[in-house]
């Protein structure tokens, strides 16, 4: 994704969160959706310490889980990475992987082809972006937007598209960190 040449650092040795579950997804139309609450303070004063690239984070992941999820850091001149996993620097890898929040200056929306969906959507205050869907070994779920030639990636393993557009939202609305 943004490479191996990252500076890795994680939030106070890889901080557990806490699960907000909910056993329904919301509506696109309601303000809330549940998952995990992220440290935004914490995680955007280490991501602006290495990287210049606007940082757009939502207040929760929808991740509808119990157990302590684990937060990787990575970043550069040119983007970052959120990565959340079961275990301490799971760095995406599928058996511990369960979701990320990227961000990639001049980075290009997904490719269409293999993609199970592939659709735009709309976020509030109009604003344009793509919902996608990838099935392998399991369903990886992204909802892509771009700000500033910037391309900001919600990516959530058997992501529903409800909560996906619920943390996109949260994220814009919240606005530059």
């Amino acid at each position: 994704m943004l490479g191996s040449s990252f500076a890795r650092f994680a939030i106070a040795s890889v901080l557990p969160i806490v699960a907000l579950v909910s056993s329904a997804y919301p509506s696109i139309a309601e303000e809330s959706y549940s998952g995990i609450r992220i440290p935004v303070e914490e995680a955007a004063a280490k991501l602006k310490a290495r990287t210049n690239v606007p940082i757009f984070i939502p207040d929760m992941i929808p991740i509808g889980i119990e157990e302590d999820v684990h937060i990787t850091l990575k970043s550069n001149d040119r983007g970052y990475e959120m990565n959340f996993g079961f275990i301490p620097d799971c760095n995406g890898q599928t058996y511990c992987h369960i979701g990320s929040i990227t961000a990639e200056r001049g980075g290009q929306f997904s490719p269409k082809s293999g993609a199970r969906i592939y659709e735009g959507v709309q976020l509030r205050g109009g604003m344009k972006a793509l919902h996608t869907q990838f099935c392998g070994a399991v369903c990886q779920a992204n909802l892509e937007w771009k700000v500033g030639g910037v391309l900001y990636r919600i990516n959530i393993k058997n992501g529903v598209y409800e909560s996906l557009i619920g943390a996109a939202n949260s994220a814009v609305n919240a606005g530059q960190r």
